[in-house]
């Protein structure tokens, strides 16, 4: 009756449109437990790669992360990277961590050295505040200028660009990065956002998306009450 509007749901059939593309040594980082919040593992997005790996940092192991998946590595993304995680891998994938870092620069840098090519990075442009006092905060937001300079300055060019459409009130950034744009020649070429266009309407609310989201909203308490 209602397609779902979630961020996390619109970002995860994004992820599985490019996921069959990408082959080799493959990480999610700083990826809890790996579960895609719908039931299902983000390596299954990845069917072509030679391994598949999750870090996390060291407070997140203490926590139980390593209940549904292991953990192969723990990496504080605000410290330097260690020499023997420098390009250590084909594909690197992060999602919604950047808002939780005091020093995204720091972080989106370190996620560029680990990668010898792909950096596929999911962000919040517009999301209510979310934070664990005493584990982890809130601090920053991210619109496509700063992410396609981000990645301009860590050696990529961005091959895929997208963002939560409307009906949402959630609104996420979907990036694909290469530091090698002819290897993706004819597989993934450029699709870029007009930016000009979205200018004073990308992450406005109006009243149609509010009365949607608001019926959308009763729709999913009353289906989930009856399969509980």
């Amino acid at each position: 009756m209602f397609k779902k509007v979630n961020p996390r749901s619109w970002s995860n059939i994004e992820l599985r449109k490019f996921g069959k593309f990408f082959k080799g040594e493959i990480i999610n980082v700083s990826g809890w437990a790996d579960k895609d919040k719908e039931g299902n593992f983000y390596r299954d997005y990845f069917p072509n790669a030679t391994n598949y790996y999750v870090s996390n940092y060291g407070k997140d192991k203490e926590r139980g992360v390593n209940q549904y998946v292991k953990t192969d590595f723990i990496l504080d993304l605000e410290k330097d990277l260690p020499e023997d995680m420098i390009e250590r891998f084909d594909v690197v994938f992060n999602h919604t961590v950047l808002e939780h870092v005091s020093d995204p620069l720091k972080v989106f840098k370190n996620l560029s050295l680990m990668t010898k090519d792909i950096l596929i990075l999911v962000v919040p442009f517009k999301q209510k505040l979310h934070f664990s006092p005493g584990n982890y905060g809130d601090y920053y937001r991210f619109s496509p200028m700063a992410m396609r300079n981000m990645y301009k300055n860590n050696g990529f060019d961005v091959l895929y660009e997208s963002y939560t459409p409307p009906p949402a009130i959630d609104v996420y950034l979907f990036y694909i990065g290469t530091k090698d744009k002819g290897k993706w020649k004819g597989v993934l070429d450029e699709k870029l956002l007009e930016l000009v266009s979205l200018n004073g309407k990308m992450g406005m609310n109006d009243y149609k998306t509010l009365i949607y989201n608001l019926f959308y909203n009763i729709y999913s308490k009353i289906r989930r009450s009856f399969f509980k």
